[in-house]
């Protein structure tokens, strides 16, 4: 008896399973199992090149994707130039020449502006500083209108080069007027600080000794310097966007070259004119430093990207790189 209980509970077999439901992982070295999905649904592209896809779907879907112009959507709507069918190939062509065109139009338009002839004996003299606004906000205007050329793809290959020249020369016509501007408006608020400042202090250590005229005239004085304080400082937020995105633009040229040191100056000056709301620009520093196989850098980058959590295309790539911290 004693045998027996020790031997039941010291004896044990090898458990043999019969059947299951469970995956064979070894099948998968050499193939894969092919999925369908039940409701009928799939990409854009399958359905584009489908030749036994319906005509009305796929005029439908070319329309939808005319209304949302994008580098992915575009490649799309070039797989129809390859059509069978007269009527998909030639509104795909339609759509895409439609949106050339009027990138076109806009940069003929914006071109005028830029080299316009200021007519001196005109009776409308226009002051100096207007003319260089104007052309400075056009040679902006110019810089994002030729990189639309060239990041959704309505370029030729053999022009990109070309237009990546001209967004470059029209950013820096475009800094060399707004960030001397910025700096001269930095140096205005800190002159109105400075005379506030001291008015303030002579009102107040001096006022038993002014009449009550004196000092009305120098609270007047305080109210319009605070009022030209607001002033400068709304014109310095305005100036501190633009150049924000002429340093972003920049920076998005550089990676396109595989300029990666330059662009991640221009992002870095970027992201110091504006520290409180310059979440967008990390994902940028964020792909630099992965393309330079600074993994830690981009790691500690998307770990303080908390802004970035509601973005629905990032917030999938963030969570991974926190995960695996």
């Amino acid at each position: 008896s004693l045998w027996i209980t020790y031997y039941i509970n010291t004896v044990k077999y090898e458990k043999k399973v019969t059947s299951t439901n469970i995956l064979n992982l070894d099948e998968f070295g050499m193939s894969f199992l092919k999925i369908e999905r039940i409701f009928g649904e799939g990409s854009m592209n399958d359905l584009m090149v489908n030749e036994y896809a319906p005509k009305s779907k796929k005029l439908k879907a070319l329309s939808s994707l005319a209304n949302h112009m994008s580098p992915q959507n575009l490649r799309v709507i070039r797989q129809t130039l390859t059509s069978t069918d007269d009527e998909i190939r030639m509104f795909g062509y339609a759509i895409l020449n439609k949106a050339e065109k009027s990138l076109s139009i806009k940069i003929n338009k914006q071109l005028g502006v830029l080299n316009a002839k200021h007519d001196e004996n005109s009776e409308e003299h226009e002051d100096k500083e207007e003319i260089e606004k104007r052309r400075a906000d056009a040679a902006n205007e110019l810089a994002y209108l030729y990189w639309e050329m060239v990041y959704i793809e309505l370029s030729h290959e053999s022009l990109k080069d070309n237009f990546l020249i001209e967004v470059v020369n029209y950013i820096k016509i475009a800094k060399d007027y707004y960030i001397p501007k910025k700096k001269r408006t930095e140096k205005n608020i800190d002159e109105h600080s400075e005379k506030i400042k001291l008015l303030e202090e002579e009102k107040s250590g001096a006022k038993s000794k002014k009449t009550k005229k004196e000092n009305l005239e120098n609270e007047k004085k305080i109210e319009f310097l605070l009022y030209d304080l607001q002033e400068e400082k709304n014109s310095l937020e305005k100036l501190n966007e633009v150049c924000i995105k002429l340093y972003v633009l920049m920076g998005r040229v550089y990676m396109s070259k595989k300029e990666y040191e330059n662009a991640k100056m221009e992002f870095t000056i970027a992201q110091e004119l504006n520290e409180t709301k310059a979440s967008f620009i990390l994902p940028y520093l964020a792909e630099i430093n992965f393309l330079t196989a600074n993994y830690k850098v981009v790691n500690a980058i998307l770990k303080g990207a908390d802004n970035l959590e509601l973005n629905a295309t990032l917030n999938p790539v963030i969570e991974q790189w926190r995960v695996s911290s």
